[in-house]
């Protein structure tokens, strides 16, 4: 695949998928490979909070969430990708499902300071000492 292709106007122009240059069995691979990651990080942050430990959890979430999701950049292309999460019906969905995967991690990194503050003792409740 040329990394320069002729434009309608004559001019040459970028080509755009010079990065998805992968066959289709390559691809196919990374797809498993990736996909197959994220699973290991999902059980294993599921491991994590039956152990209690909720940063391990939160973070091992958040990345198997984000490896799941762009697995799936390997089939379709991050263009395509981009352009059908962010289609007017599937917006919404998107925005909450990012905000959520931020506040996971924000979440438990303030909940473990606050515990590890527990010697200190203060008279605010506990959902204003978050922020």
């Amino acid at each position: 695949m040329p990394l320069f292709e002729q434009g309608s106007a004559g001019g040459l122009t970028e080509n755009p998928c010079t990065c998805l240059s992968l066959s289709w069995e390559n691809r196919m691979y990374c797809f498993i490979g990736c996909f197959a990651t994220a699973l290991i990080l999902g059980s294993l942050s599921l491991f994590f909070l039956s152990l209690a430990q909720i940063v391990s959890f939160s973070i091992l979430y958040t990345f198997s969430n984000i490896l799941a999701l762009s697995s799936s950049l390997f089939l379709v292309g991050p263009m395509r990708q981009l352009k059908m999460m962010t289609a007017k019906t599937r917006l919404f969905a998107f925005i909450i499902y990012i905000i959520t995967l931020i506040l996971t991690l924000f979440m438990a990194i303030r909940v473990n300071q606050f515990r590890n503050q527990a010697n200190h003792q203060s008279t605010m409740p506990f959902w204003q000492q978050l922020f």
